[in-house]
This record gives structure tokens, C-alpha cells and sequence, in this order.
């Protein structure tokens, strides 16, 4: 029994990983870099859809939404700070700061006018 004033070391779950154990194998991995690297490699994808100059911005927004996403999850689910490893909050810290900078690496001016000649062929393809 702990006396008045001492600190007593509580030994908590780590909720960090599915099923709550860690296995020997993957120690010093993240189980959140599978997510990060997937979204990290469809990247490129983007520029086979779009124009070039919305492929910055769109970049930027879809960086963003997964990294706020990823801390919405992590917030809710109340996972706790990883010390030792990259965590959740780490990956999603980093994917929001790469969204923040391919947005602002993006040319606004060249894509105001990308959007506005998509918006006008629509206007003009679209049936009366």
C-alpha cells in the first residue's frame, strides 16, 4: 500500500494497437504507416485525372481530409501518446502539413482559370 504523498505506478493497457498487444516482430513499427504510405502512393494518380493546375490543390485537400481524419479517429477512439514510436498523431500531424504545403506551393491564379473553363464547358455541353 502506498503511504500519503508517494506515487503509485499504475500499469495501463496500451490501446494503441489492435487486440492490445505489441508483437516482438514489429516493435518499432507505427501499425498507422500502411495508411500514410497508401495515401502517400495514390498520390500521383491525380495527375492522370485532373488538369495540371488543380492537381495541387486537389493534392493539398486530400492530404488534409486524411490527416484530420486520422485525428478525428484517434481523438474519439482516445488512443493514447506513443513515446517510443510514430503514432497516430504523429502521421496525421505530418499529413496536414504536407496537405498545408501543397496548397500553398499551388498556383491559385492558374487554377481559378482551370476551374473556370471546366465550369464553362459544362455550362456549354450541358442539354437546355
Amino acid at each position: 500500500m502506498a503511504r500519503c504523498g508517494e506515487a503509485r505506478a499504475v500499469q495501463r493497457p496500451n490501446r494503441s494497437v489492435i487486440g492490445g498487444r505489441i508483437y516482438p516482430a514489429i516493435e518499432g513499427r507505427s501499425p498507422w504507416l500502411l495508411p500514410f504510405a497508401v495515401t502517400v502512393s495514390l498520390l500521383p494518380l491525380a495527375y492522370l485525372v485532373m488538369p495540371a493546375a488543380l492537381v495541387l490543390p486537389a493534392i493539398g485537400l486530400l492530404l488534409l481530409f486524411a490527416g484530420f481524419g486520422i485525428a478525428a479517429c484517434v481523438h474519439l477512439a482516445g488512443v493514447a501518446v506513443e513515446r517510443g514510436r510514430l503514432g497516430a498523431q504523429d502521421i496525421a500531424g505530418a499529413l496536414v502539413l504536407l496537405g498545408f504545403a501543397a496548397v500553398l506551393l499551388s498556383d491559385s491564379e492558374q487554377a481559378l482559370a482551370a476551374l473556370d473553363q471546366l465550369h464553362t464547358g459544362l455550362i456549354a455541353s450541358a442539354p437546355l
